[in-house]
């Protein structure tokens, strides 16, 4: 036969359960994405929510724990139904002032982050300009425009960067004019755009603008399967950049018209691509070159060749045009 007593120090340790396991419930869900990212906006109040989930589970267990107390005391068994009603109170105060919150942080969010993204020292970022953004900052830019600008949302989804370093990075394209920000939405604008198809290992190669925005516009085509346009794209790029890199620090203009026999602005790849594999002797960048220029023959020539070949072109280019910026002389 069970006793009375027995029944009430199960209650009683049921009860003190029941709070530890609430305890633990309100930290699991405070840890989850789902309450960072939908209950609570900004950090501030991100903190602020956790401290009232356990504030809200302490004060439950200490409830269960008196009303255990009371019933040994009192030789009353504690119910469930008691539980419930007498936390009614609780659960409807922790909804109405969690409701408050969410709308108040909500609301605050969007001034917060917008107040400190416009507050970037233009000037600073723009002496160094797209050359001086990293890969983060181009992935953030990629990530605004994958989630429709909602900075929030960014903070969340690039869970691989502290909030600091997606907010810097917002700061910067936001300084190069990359992105426009308002009521804490952030838009990617036409040239931010651009830069999400310039290639990235060129950006800390010293290439300049025209030459990434022709190997964007390489890129573009090659994705619209126009294999014509990414083959004239990626020769022009290479006979700019071995006429003004390679074969202007090599020679005068007087001594690359006697050495091709034509103006050095009439030479063709060709003339160039010899030069560099007989003149300069440079077998790696002769051999890319060379593969190359038989790639735009046989799109040209509409010829049987590999498939994918001008993507190959597309990916050679790249690489050549990295290769004669990072060996070029260094200017005093």
């Amino acid at each position: 036969m069970i006793s009375e007593q027995f029944v009430m120090e199960a209650s009683a340790v049921s009860a003190f359960g029941l709070a530890v396991l609430l305890v633990l419930a309100t930290y699991a869900a405070t840890r989850s994405k789902f309450f960072r990212n939908i209950v609570v906006s900004a950090p501030t109040f991100y903190k602020a929510s956790r401290l009232l989930g356990f504030a809200w589970a302490g004060g439950l267990a200490v409830h269960f724990m008196e009303m255990s107390n009371a019933a040994l005391l009192n030789k009353t068994l504690l119910t469930g139904t008691e539980i419930a009603s007498r936390s009614l109170f609780p659960y409807f105060a922790l909804f109405v002032f969690s409701a408050g919150l969410f709308v108040l942080s909500r609301s605050m969010t969007k001034n917060h982050y917008t107040n400190e993204i416009k507050r970037a020292p233009a000037l600073q970022y723009a002496r160094g300009g797209f050359r001086g953004l990293s890969a983060n900052d181009v992935e953030v830019l990629r990530t605004v425009k994958e989630h429709k600008g909602e900075v929030r949302k960014v903070v969340f989804e690039t869970g691989w960067l502290e909030e600091e370093e997606v907010l810097s990075s917002m700061k910067k394209l936001w300084a190069l004019g990359l992105v426009k920000v308002r009521e804490g939405k952030a838009f990617v604008t036409p040239e931010g755009s651009d830069v999400l198809l310039f290639p990235r290992s060129l950006f800390a190669s010293g290439v300049d603008r025209k030459t990434l925005e022709e190997m964007a516009g390489a890129r573009e085509a090659l994705e619209k399967g126009d294999d014509l346009h990414v083959v004239a794209a990626c020769s022009r790029v290479l006979e700019r950049n071995l006429k003004e890199h390679v074969v202007a620090n090599a020679m005068t203009s007087e001594e690359a018209a006697k050495h091709f026999g034509k103006p050095l602005a009439r030479t063709t790849l060709g003339d160039l691509i010899g030069f560099v594999r007989d003149k300069q002797k440079d077998a790696f960048l002769g051999g890319i070159l060379t593969t190359i220029n038989e790639a735009r023959k046989s799109i040209h020539d509409h010829s049987v060749g590999r498939a994918d070949e001008a993507a190959y072109a597309y990916l050679l280019t790249e690489i050549a045009v990295k290769y004669i910026h990072s060996t070029r002389p260094i200017a005093a």
